[in-house]
């Protein structure tokens, strides 16, 4: 998707969270006053996605913290890294300035071409500022989690996360039989939610280098939650009575 597109979508989606918060907020006088209830709900709602967003990302960011406390620069390649004892793979973490961590032993457990297809793949996440689109999707999936479609939503979210930086190491040419063997050499991360990394939906990855399945997966743009959830909080403190 592009810059343009995923601006209009998000303008798009502000328009249509607004139009929705003016329907459920009372008019004084109105007949319909009951609707007071449910824009209060909302605007709880809204509070508690807001808070737990926030958390996660003070979360994240202390960690990315911690991890360049510990970490030694490196360069692999073309790549400036940071290398962490005590890890087997490689991911992206950090909000402001994502960073590529990886294990120091990395260019020893994988061949040069696997290397290359893998930094290639985590350069994508750092571009893409991945670990902010993480920490949201960390604050809405305990709700996702408890339906069964929220929960094939996730799953293919993250997965067209993942080939979306896949498709990337492609185009800068990397071979699909770099990506595949550097994804089942790899072990993945043993600490959840630590950062975005290489390892990750594996099963899903390596249909779309095989046969080109999942081939328009593409993860839904961080406006589309945070643009939507601005204008209802927007619209709600405007309109309720004070």
């Amino acid at each position: 998707m592009t810059l343009r597109s995923d601006t209009l979508v998000g303008v798009v989606a502000a328009v249509g969270a607004a139009g929705m918060c003016m329907l459920v907020t009372p008019i004084p006088g109105h007949p319909a006053g009951w609707l007071l209830p449910i824009a209060v709900a909302l605007a709880a709602g809204l509070t508690v996605v807001v808070a737990r967003i926030a958390w996660a990302a003070y979360r994240h960011h202390r960690l990315s913290l911690r991890l360049r406390a510990t970490a030694r620069p490196a360069t692999l390649g073309a790549f400036e890294v940071q290398e962490v004892a005590g890890v087997d793979t490689a991911f992206v973490a950090g909000l402001r300035r994502p960073q590529i961590f990886c294990s120091p032993q990395l260019s020893g457990l994988l061949e040069p071409d696997e290397l290359r297809a893998v930094l290639l793949h985590e350069r994508y996440h750092q571009l893409d500022r991945a670990p902010a689109r993480l920490v949201v999707l960390e604050a809405v999936a305990p709700a996702l989690r408890a339906f069964r479609s929220g929960r094939a939503w996730l799953a293919r979210w993250t997965a067209g996360l993942e080939i979306a930086a896949d498709r990337h190491a492609l185009r800068q040419g990397s071979s699909r039989g770099a990506l595949a063997r550097a994804l089942l050499k790899l072990p993945p991360m043993q600490a959840a939610g630590i950062g975005i990394g290489f390892v990750s939906a594996i099963d899903l990855r390596l249909l779309a280098l095989v046969d080109g399945q999942l081939a328009g997966a593409e993860p839904l743009p961080l406006t589309w939650f945070i643009v939507p959830i601005a204008a209802v909080a927007v619209c709600l403190l405007l309109v309720l009575p004070a």
